[in-house]
């Protein structure tokens, strides 16, 4: 899974890429998309981007 922080109109967003689809049109694509809320800092779009890497994501393990 690739993350990442950008700015767009003076908010920081984290973004994810991955396959999303859309459940009401039978559409599927990939690419980046806004998983957490806008913030006012960097720092905070981090932490946003980590709680919902925690809730979304099953830890990896080994084997």
């Amino acid at each position: 899974m690739k993350g990442r922080i950008i700015q767009k109109s003076g908010l920081w967003y984290g973004q994810v890429y991955g396959t999303w689809s859309h459940f009401l049109v039978d559409h599927n694509w990939e690419g980046w998309e806004n998983v957490t809320i806008g913030c006012l800092t960097k720092l905070g779009a981090k932490y946003e981007l980590k709680k919902w890497i925690n809730k979304n994501c099953p830890p990896e393990f080994d084997l």
